[in-house]
């Protein structure tokens, strides 16, 4: 079994990201996890 857990922060010198609300802005950080199972 395998487990991932992966983190990003993103920056432009233009507003093309959405934040929570909706609004322009110039970062962006996310995470994602996976789970990964190995069957015999």
């Amino acid at each position: 079994m395998l487990w991932r857990v992966e983190a990003r922060m993103l920056q432009s010198e233009d507003k093309i990201f959405a934040d929570a609300d909706g609004k322009a802005t110039e970062g962006n950080t996310f995470f994602t996890t996976s789970l990964a199972i190995a069957l015999p």
